[in-house]
């Protein structure tokens, strides 16, 4: 998964601040349940330099979740030379 440099929150070092959003699209602050930001260990990709979270980690943190969104990108996961995972 790929992250945007911008995006990062960094409250401790190599870590990129995660937060359950519902099914419904709204963010879970602005429903009846609220959840609490995660900071899951991110990774430096060997071949292209850009900082990478494991989707083992994030699956390890919030079983149910389907993608990765950035306000209203949704992320793609880091493709090999023939776009392939």
């Amino acid at each position: 998964m790929r992250l945007k440099k911008d995006s990062l929150d960094l409250p401790q070092e190599q870590t990129q601040a995660i937060r359950i959003v519902n099914r419904s699209g709204l963010p879970s602050y602005e429903s009846s349940v609220q959840s609490e930001v995660l900071h899951i260990a991110y990774y430096v990709d060997s071949s292209t330099g850009e900082n990478i979270i494991l989707w083992d980690d994030i699956k390890a943190a919030f079983p149910n979740a389907v993608h990765i969104r950035d306000g209203t990108t949704i992320l793609s996961f880091l493709k090999g030379p023939n776009f392939k995972k």
